[in-house]
């Protein structure tokens, strides 16, 4: 744990992790967040190259539907459970189509973007618009609702920050159920204010 002078805002010890060889600004001992914590976040102390970025200015989709009860969601305006389902029906049950389409970076993660650096963008407002995704695609594809839970709980476990977080499992059974219905979300043009 690293101590910080309240009054000067500064380390008062260095950071115990030496660094990545091929960054340079990571390898600085009283520096954090590249000295940017607007643009980044590090709560592990080891991750400083993934931004969270929260709602953009322009106009996203707030969305809600049965089982959710008060929990909305927001997505872009380009999301939509049927296409989709659409595209989870057109590659069937296939774990490499999964991947690409849901998985992380894939088609329909919302919630990930990279920038001109190469550095990966987390938009937290979707983090459940792509778990609806997932929901969405496998209930597509053609998977059992058990059998999305096991894929996608596997593959959290093995790759998710986030893994064992209630909502994965909330929103993508919600997604699941959706598009096993044939239903739409129900969804309203939002544009945060400025």
């Amino acid at each position: 744990m690293r101590a910080e002078d309240n009054a000067t805002g500064k380390w008062t010890t260095p950071d115990a992790y030496a660094g990545d060889a091929h960054d340079p600004m990571s390898q600085k001992s009283f520096m954090w967040n590249n000295n940017n914590p607007y643009s980044y976040s590090d709560p592990s102390g080891y991750d400083p190259d993934v931004i969270h970025v929260g709602l953009p200015r322009s106009p996203v989709l707030v969305c809600s539907g049965p089982g959710l009860g008060p929990n909305l969601f927001f997505a872009p305006l380009t999301f939509s459970v049927g296409k989709i389902a659409e595209a989870g029906r057109a590659a069937g049950p296939n774990p490499i189509a999964v991947g690409s389409s849901v998985g992380h970076y894939g088609t329909f993660d919302v919630q990930r973007s990279v920038d001109s650096k190469g550095n990966t963008i987390i938009h937290d407002p979707f983090v459940k618009a792509s778990n609806v995704a997932v929901g969405a695609y496998m209930s597509g594809a053609g998977y059992t609702k058990t059998g999305a839970g096991i894929v996608s709980d596997t593959f959290a476990t093995l790759f998710s920050k986030n893994k064992g977080d209630p909502n994965q499992k909330a929103f993508r059974d919600f997604g699941y159920d959706t598009a096993a219905a044939g239903r739409e979300l129900q969804c309203q043009k939002y544009t945060a204010p400025r």
